[in-house]
């Protein structure tokens, strides 16, 4: 089970939800928890903040990341 700070969520979907508009294809959120993560929390804001610019710089440049072959049908 995964744990987000109250608010990370609010920034984070939005996110990704346009990058798969943009892109036509699934955002690997749970390949980036590094970058969401902060002290306790698996989404924080912070790290949301950072997942935000990460995505806008993706968009901007026409660069879409790398999805795993079997993300779809990992369990997290």
């Amino acid at each position: 089970m995964f744990s987000a700070e109250d608010g990370a969520m609010a920034l984070i979907e939005p996110a990704v939800e346009k990058y798969e508009l943009h892109f036509g294809n699934t955002f690997p959120l749970y390949e980036y928890i590094e970058m969401t993560q902060s002290e306790g929390w698996d989404f924080s804001v912070e790290g949301g903040k950072k997942l935000i610019a990460f995505i806008e710089e993706r968009i901007k440049n026409d660069d879409p990341v790398e999805v795993p072959a079997d993300y779809e049908d990992r369990t997290y």
